[in-house]
């Protein structure tokens, strides 16, 4: 790698970390439990947001859902008893941004005990992602697909 490519290299880990280090100061105002070792690779973000659509796509239970973003969150909030028994486990949060910077890594539990908040920085209440939370392996998660007319919650554990 020549220097010019090192640069240029060098310049985007930098906006990455420049970029995680904001949403740490953001979250921390509201949730405190984001580090900066709480974001995953990009590269692993990708490939874990390809593997849940495609599991998704695949899913027998999926349930239509009306838009209206406060019923949708209570929809999610009612399945915390559900989930409590992956409380103590980290999960991968999807978000607006984590092509840039990587998806993070929260407590199942903290992701319902500041769901509105996360919701609120994911961009889904803005109407401009979708909700998910999902086990690095996929063996359980949570997701809130968005269309125009309608929503889908889909729900494996």
């Amino acid at each position: 790698m020549n220097n010019k490519e090192h640069r240029r290299e060098r310049i985007k880990e930098l906006k990455i970390k420049s970029k995680i280090n904001c949403i740490c100061k953001t979250w921390n105002q509201v949730i405190n439990c984001i580090e900066v070792d709480s974001f995953i690779s990009i590269e692993d973000t990708i490939r874990i947001s390809e593997e849940v659509y495609n599991k998704i796509d695949k899913l027998p239970n999926q349930e239509k859902i009306n838009t209206d973003v406060e019923l949708n969150l209570d929809k999610v909030a009612n399945l915390e008893e559900v989930f409590k028994i992956f409380f103590d486990e980290n999960a991968i949060v999807l978000h607006y941004e984590d092509r840039e910077c990587g998806a993070i890594k929260i407590k199942v539990e903290d992701f319902f005990k500041y769901l509105d908040s996360i919701a609120e920085f994911c961009k889904f209440k803005e109407g401009y992602s979708d909700l998910v939370l999902v086990d690095e392996n996929l063996k359980y998660g949570i997701c809130v697909e968005r269309y125009e007319y309608f929503n889908k919650l889909f729900v494996w554990y």
